[in-house]
């Protein structure tokens, strides 16, 4: 099992409370469904087809792709999607207005995806070769249960959701939808996997799986001269999803402006203010830069860390136990009922405290303590239960005011 070392320093919390800064080690991990604005067949979210047939994580299929009546060979090359017949005659761009791609269910209900439009719009970022926003293909799609496409012509309906503004959509129109071959994108756990050219995304205007094209941050952009790592287009990924803790739980709304910046230079607009800054998980890399206390609390939110030191060093100072609760993507507080009782532990999802009952909240992290249990997670060393007074004991001790100490 792949272990990284995770540093969490926390400090200044008030002026009665000793802050806490701890040592631990953590694995990566998270859990997350699709986001609002990802395509939608029925009752089907999904972002992803095998261009062979195999199913998706949503069990859909791809079954043929035709135009007027006429059988074509899909595929999908540096962000372009195409269609050869028979005669080895190539539909691409305007040509394929009117093509028919058909999927279906595990159940065999069959669905017609219908390409209305075909435009060129630009990437959002700035290709480093070119010093130019590079063309980008967009597709305007529609989708049908195929037994009412074929008795009303007009049972399509938009397969993309519409975005909040062009903001959100980093300028793509409402409605429509970038293709793109490679990345294999878990839409669960919001990670970037690997490569497999057989597989290819469709991602709506405002949906993260379009923002990834836009930026750059796709192998297909490759082609145009971007050049990004897995790990760099999971980056921005979480980020784009707000996928800071892990937990199934999106620290965002739709349409909620988030400042950031990128270290490559593609992006020369975006603001330079103040960023919250994420954790970023991934098989290859884990870390989380915390706050102080005194700043989480001006700030009115937090990260999963944040707050469980937060809590760790208010617990701390009333003369309570606190436990560090570290489980994959993710972390929580626990504490001793009483200095004088070690049998009794008590838990809280910090996350929840703002929005749920605290009985809620106490009963989501006695479940997930319980879950790990069961899975022998505290055993094998993939979750940890860190008692603040036996790292004390350890020589880890809290950072002082004025630094490091």
């Amino acid at each position: 099992m792949k272990r990284v070392l995770l540093v969490l320093v926390v400090a200044g919390c008030a002026a009665e409370m000793e802050p806490v800064s701890v040592v631990v080690s953590a694995s990566g991990g998270a859990c997350l469904t699709c986001a609002n604005n990802s395509p939608v067949v029925e009752s089907y979210r999904f972002h992803d087809l095998n261009k062979f047939g195999l199913p998706n994580a949503q069990g859909l299929t791809l079954d043929g792709f035709e135009k007027d009546g006429k059988t074509l060979t899909l595929d999908v090359v540096n962000g372009y999607l195409s269609g050869t017949d028979a005669a080895g005659t190539v539909l691409v761009g305007d040509e394929l207005a009117g093509a028919i791609i058909s999927i279906s269910d595990e159940a065999g209900t069959l669905f017609f995806l219908k390409i209305r439009g075909v435009m060129l719009g630009n990437y959002w970022a700035w290709s480093p070769t070119t010093h130019t926003q590079p063309d980008l293909e967009m597709y305007d799609i529609t989708w049908a249960e195929a037994s009412k496409a074929a008795r009303d012509p007009g049972a399509f309906q938009p397969l993309c959701p519409d975005a909040v503004d062009d903001n959100d959509s980093l300028g793509m129109p409402r409605y429509w939808a970038v293709v793109y071959e490679g990345d294999r994108i878990d839409g669960k756990r919001y990670t970037v996997d690997k490569i497999d050219r057989d597989w290819f995304d469709i991602g709506c205007a405002g949906h993260t799986v379009a923002k990834l094209a836009q930026t750059g941050h796709t192998e297909a952009a490759t082609s145009v001269g971007f050049d990004t790592s897995l790990d760099q287009r999971q980056a921005i990924l979480k980020m784009f999803a707000a996928d800071y803790c892990g937990i199934g739980m999106p620290f965002t709304v739709t349409g909620q402006p988030l400042y950031w910046r990128d270290d490559l230079g593609y992006m020369t607009s975006v603001p330079t203010g103040p960023v919250m800054d994420p954790g970023i998980n991934s098989d290859r890399f884990v870390g989380q830069r915390t706050r102080l206390p005194a700043q989480v609390i001006a700030s009115t939110n937090a990260q999963c860390l944040e707050g469980t030191l937060l809590f760790a060093s208010a617990l701390e100072a009333i003369g309570l136990d606190p436990i560090l609760v570290v489980v994959p993507g993710h972390a929580f507080i626990g504490w001793h009922a009483s200095p004088a009782d070690k049998t009794q532990r008590l838990f809280l999802e910090t996350t929840m405290v703002h929005s749920a009952a605290f009985e809620a909240a106490v009963k989501k992290a006695v479940d997930r303590v319980a879950t790990e249990t069961k899975e022998g997670h505290f055993k094998n060393g993939m979750s940890q239960l860190l008692e603040i007074k036996e790292l004390r004991a350890k020589g880890i001790t809290p950072q002082g005011r004025g630094g490091v100490r």
